[in-house]
This record gives C-alpha cells, sequence and structure tokens, in this order.
C-alpha cells in the first residue's frame, strides 16, 4: 500500500540525506493538481454549461484540493463532493475526529486513493471547500469499473471509479437531486489486467449477469442437453460448464453439473432456473 511506500521513501531520505517532495501534502503539488480544475472548466464552458456539483476522489487529498481552490475562485458556488473508499475513509474519519490521524484500514481495490492519514494541508483545504463526502463500497467500486468499461469504453483503476460509484450507488440522489450539471473525475488507469478480469468477473456475478449454479441427483448424460438447451433457448450464454461423470462413477445416482452462465437481468435468471425445475423433478437446483 501507498503507507508503506511512502515509510521507506522517508527512512531513504534521512539515510541519504536527499530531499523528499511529497506525493500530496505540498503546495506545490497541490497547485498543479489545480490544472485540472483548470482544464474541468475550460471544458465545461466550451459545452456552454456551469458545473453544480464536482465529485473526486480523495486520498490524501491534493487532488480535490486543487481542483476545489481552482474552481471556487472561478465559480464558489460549486458544490463539491469528496468520495473515499469505505475500507479507507481517513478524510472521513479525520473530519469526525477533528484532525488527520492514522486509522485502521482494510485492504480496498482502490488503492490508489488507500492512504491511512490524510495530508495536514489538504485537511485545512479540504475541511473549508469540501461540501460532502461520501463512501462507496469494493462491490460498488467494482460496479461503477465494468460500468465504465462497458458503457463509455473507459479502462480505469479502483481509485479512478470511485467518482462515477457514488452517483450509481443512489447515495447521493437526495442530495444532488435532477437536473444538475455533475462533472465525475475519473483518474488513473493503472490496473492490472488480471485483476481487472477479477474485478469485472466479481461485479458481473453481483449484478445477477453472471450466475454459477450446480445441479445435482439422478443425471444422465442427456441432462447436459436439457440444461444448455434451455439455457441458450432464453437467450442467455453458457460461460463454464462441466460434470463429475468422470468421478463419481460409483454412484449413478449422485452426479453433478456445475453451469456458469451469462443473463441480461435477474428475470432471465429466474426464467432459466424454474424452467430447470420444471423440466426433471430429480434435479436439485444449487445456487452458488
Amino acid at each position: 500500500m501507498f503507507d508503506d511506500a511512502m515509510a521507506e521513501a522517508i527512512r531513504i531520505e534521512k539515510e541519504e540525506g536527499l530531499t523528499l517532495v511529497h506525493p500530496y501534502d505540498d503546495n506545490f503539488v497541490v497547485n498543479g493538481q489545480g490544472t485540472i480544475g483548470l482544464e474541468i472548466y475550460e471544458q465545461m464552458q466550451a459545452l456552454g454549461n456551469d458545473i453544480d456539483y464536482c465529485l473526486v476522489p480523495i486520498g490524501g487529498g491534493d487532488l480535490l484540493s486543487g481542483i476545489s481552490t481552482y474552481l471556487k475562485c472561478k465559480n464558489p458556488n460549486i458544490k463539491f463532493i469528496g468520495v473515499e473508499a469505505e475500507n479507507v475513509d481517513s478524510f472521513k474519519q479525520a473530519l469526525k475526529n477533528g484532525k488527520p490521524f492514522k486509522i485502521q484500514a482494510k485492504s480496498s481495490i482502490a488503492d490508489g486513493i488507500a492512504v491511512k492519514q490524510t495530508g495536514e494541508l489538504t485537511f485545512k483545504i479540504l475541511k473549508n471547500n469540501v461540501d460532502e463526502v461520501v463512501t462507496v463500497s469494493e462491490e460498488e467500486i467494482s460496479q461503477a469499473m465494468l460500468f465504465l468499461l462497458e458503457k463509455c469504453k473507459v479502462v480505469t483503476e479502483g481509485s479512478g471509479a470511485v467518482s462515477v460509484a457514488a452517483i450509481l450507488s443512489g447515495k447521493l440522489d437526495k442530495i444532488i437531486g435532477k437536473g444538475k450539471n455533475v462533472v465525475c473525475l475519473i483518474s488513473g488507469g493503472n490496473v492490472d489486467i488480471t485483476t481487472l478480469g477479477t474485478i469485472i468477473n466479481s461485479a458481473l456475478i453481483s449484478s445477477h449477469r453472471r450466475v454459477p449454479f450446480s445441479v445435482n441427483g439422478k443425471i444422465s448424460n442427456n441432462t447436459i442437453n436439457e440444461i444448455v438447451n434451455i439455457i441458450t433457448k432464453n437467450g442467455a450464454s453458457i460461460y463454464k460448464i462441466h460434470s463429475s461423470f468422470d468421478r463419481n462413477k460409483l454412484d449413478i445416482s449422485n452426479f453433478s453439473i456445475f453451469v456458469v452462465m451469462d443473463t441480461s437481468d435477474e428475470y432471465q435468471k429466474n426464467k432459466i432456473f424454474n424452467e430447470i425445475r420444471q423440466s426433471n423433478s430429480n434435479f436439485t437446483l444449487l445456487i452458488k
């Protein structure tokens, strides 16, 4: 995590007499992040739109500090919402405590903002500039990553997707309301392809679009065909399938078939399950 890397950097700084450029608790770094606010302002002006709300991820706090400072100068009426991972909510806890402190954090797929302690400088700026703070769960982050990849063709790391996760989760519906111009900053595409595949798989399962299940009982060689036909005629597809025919040779009444199918929604999933149950009274359907 970030904190381990930071501790090692401080050790090297002391041992070798080097100068440490702090990654977020530094005026020059905050000012540099403010140029993103300039880009946002210019792009929205080009579209002829004002900004009502701006959502930005919070890790150490420099990104939101710089952006909010610049945009507040342009329009003090802009509302800023900081978004943190539920597992590493250092700024939210700092607000409750009245000052930054090192929190007890859990691991998060939003590792780019998994900072256990908000900066002293950035805390002061955010305390004045931020109107709301919201946290998002690991599942909500993975759903946002899937949404951005599938609907927007944008590959982002977990930390970059938290602003979109806050919107998709519905947690801001009452705060923002309808008809507002909302900017969601998506920052960072540094995600390992294997990790991305795991996250997407998890998001598909949690949204009932990838469904693992097994069929157990008195199963014949034709049973696989029956199940495959039910799935495909309902418009779903098979992601993975295997049986225990080759491992359970001594008990012909206790075979099992494991299936992972991709569906469009929960309604389609339930329709397929009902048809499988009705097709054979000897089947026992187990949903994973």
